[in-house]
């Protein structure tokens, strides 16, 4: 069965309204996901596809320089809001390492509202390239 971006961030919030610190940050991680999930359609619809960068980054830093970098083919407003996309995709992601990954430190009950807040954003800004 598939889904899509917006189900991914719809579990995303069904974890967070548990508010327990386990269920929150997964909830940040599907936040996380579906605007990954979300940005890599509006990416695909533009006219050009950017340069991977340079060697060495995951495929998800490869993704961002993607976006940070589009292709010349972009006009002028895709290009901002390629640009602007990514920095989103950055503060999204960097939260997603933090959940995920250090799980002594604490996170702030503002640091689950941006990542909601940001990511239903992200969603929204991909409906048209």
């Amino acid at each position: 069965m598939a889904i899509d971006c917006k189900a991914v961030l719809t579990v995303g919030d069904t974890l967070f309204a548990a508010g327990d610190e386990p269920s929150m940050r997964s909830g940040v991680s599907r936040h996380y996901y579906g605007s990954y999930h979300a940005l890599k359609t509006w990416q695909a619809a533009l006219p050009g596809m950017a340069s991977l960068g340079p060697p060495g980054g995951g495929m998800h830093e490869q993704f961002y320089h993607q976006l940070r970098h589009p292709d010349k083919l972009c006009s002028n407003a895709q290009n901002i809001k390629s640009r602007t996309l990514a920095a989103h995709f950055l503060a999204l992601k960097a939260r997603r390492v933090a959940a995920d990954y250090h799980l002594s430190q604490d996170l702030a009950a503002g640091d689950f509202v941006d990542q909601q807040l940001l990511a239903h954003q992200v969603v929204g800004d991909c409906s048209v390239p």
